[in-house]
Order: structure tokens, then sequence, then C-alpha cells
């Protein structure tokens, strides 16, 4: 599962599962890199974003909601109007991204997934 899942939202439960269930081993590992589910031989996993092993069934827990932000600096700099950013704006802004993403994606006013390669600038 994702590091920063793992320590703020899932470590408690997880710590109080185990003491319910002691006779379960449980071996976690928290990593920000998806791994080969089968190869790795890992029975589950916790994973953010788009699913990317064919092979996987998944169930959608919740959602996760993000926002993007900049110092008012860069939005007067760049005569950005902060309240509302196209697109094809948001394709020329210098951003940063972590891997094992390569792009962001969002959500439509119809409920498309639109996938857009940032400028790694930053």
């Amino acid at each position: 599962m994702p590091t920063r899942t793992g320590i703020n939202l899932l470590g408690g439960w997880l710590i109080d599962f185990s003491a319910d269930h002691p006779e379960l081993q449980l071996d976690i590992e928290l990593s920000n890199v998806n791994q080969h589910l089968v190869q790795d031989e890992i029975d589950l996993a916790f994973r953010v974003g788009p699913l990317v092993d064919s092979s996987a069934i998944a169930v959608h827990l919740w959602d996760i909601p993000y926002g993007l932000y900049a110092h008012k600096d860069l939005v007067q700099a760049l005569t950005l109007n902060p309240n509302a950013i196209s697109v094809e704006q948001l394709k020329t802004l210098p951003g940063t991204i972590t891997l094992p993403a390569k792009q962001w994606a969002f959500m439509d006013s119809s409920r498309q997934a639109e996938l857009l390669s940032p400028n790694a600038e930053l």
C-alpha cells in the first residue's frame, strides 16, 4: 500500500485487526511503487490510482480528493485566473509528479477520465 496511506489511514486499523486475529501473520510493505502481484507473490494489495495490472480484481473503496496548488506570486507572474485554469493552460504550467505516475488523471464534468502529462519543470 502507498506509504502515506498506510501510515495515516490504515495503520491503526491493521494493528487492531492483527490483534483480533493473532493466528494470522501479516507481512505489510509500504511502498509507492506498484509491484507485480503474481511475480512478487502478493496476496492482497491496496493501491491508489488506476488499475494497471489487468489480471487483478479491484474494488473501489472511496475517492481521494486532490487539489492543484500554486503560490500566489506564481499565479500573478503567469497572469492566471486562480478560479478558472483551462486544461490547455495546465499542460504548459511547471509542475511536479512522483513516480510511478507519469500523468495526472482528472475527471471531466461527464465523469470521463482525462489524462494530462505535466510540464515537469520543477
